[in-house]
C-alpha cells in the first residue's frame, strides 16, 4: 500500500542525461588517441572528449550515453524564494550577469542519478515541458544535478524515493 501511494505522487516525467564516461587519457590508461571538440546535441555546449585509438591508429568512435533518451517518473517543484533553508531563483546584475534557478525534484528509489548527470525535458502530467529557455528558442531547460539524497519512510526505514536538487546549467558550466 505504501509503495502505491508513494508512486502516485510521480505524475511528471524528465529526461536524464547520464555522464558519458571517458573524458581524458587518464581514465583509460591509454595515451594513444586524440582529443575531439564537439557540440553536445542536447545542451548546446562545446565540449572536449578523449577518443582512444585502435591498433592501427584510427580513433574509436565514442559511445555517448548522454544522448540516450530515457524517461523517468518524477515530481519537480521550483523554489520561489531563498528563505531560511533553500535558495531561490534570482538574477544578479553587476560586472557579470547571473541567472540562477534551482528546482527540487523527487524520483523513485530505483532511479540512479549522480552529481555528474543532468536533467532536461521536465514535463507535466499533460506532456507539456514546464521549464524552457527563452534565450534558446524555448528549448527545454537543462539542469545540473547538484545533490541526490535517499529518503526513507518513518517506521519501516525503507528507501522509498530520492530527493534531487537541480541547478540550471549556465553557459560557463
Amino acid at each position: 500500500m505504501l509503495r502505491c501511494l508513494t508512486g502516485a505522487k510521480f505524475t511528471m516525467t524528465a529526461t536524464p542525461l547520464y555522464w558519458s564516461g571517458v573524458t581524458s587519457p587518464d581514465d583509460t590508461g591509454d595515451t594513444s588517441g586524440t582529443w575531439e571538440t564537439y557540440q553536445d546535441p542536447i545542451t548546446g555546449e562545446i565540449r572536449q572528449r578523449w577518443l582512444p585509438s585502435d591498433s592501427s591508429g584510427n580513433p574509436i568512435p565514442p559511445t555517448d550515453v548522454s544522448t540516450a533518451q530515457t524517461t523517468i517518473p518524477c515530481m519537480a517543484r521550483g523554489i520561489l524564494n531563498g528563505g531560511v533553508f533553500g535558495r531561490g531563483n534570482s538574477q544578479v546584475f553587476g560586472d557579470m550577469y547571473s541567472n540562477v534557478e534551482y528546482v527540487h525534484m523527487w524520483v523513485p528509489a530505483n532511479v540512479k542519478l549522480s552529481k555528474r548527470d543532468r536533467i532536461t525535458n521536465i514535463r507535466a502530467a499533460n506532456g507539456e515541458v514546464v521549464w524552457t529557455d527563452d534565450e534558446y528558442n524555448n528549448r527545454p531547460t537543462v539542469f545540473n544535478v547538484i545533490g541526490v539524497t535517499p529518503l526513507f519512510d518513518g517506521p519501516f526505514n525503507v528507501h522509498i524515493h530520492n530527493f534531487v536538487e537541480l541547478e540550471r546549467v549556465t553557459p560557463e558550466s
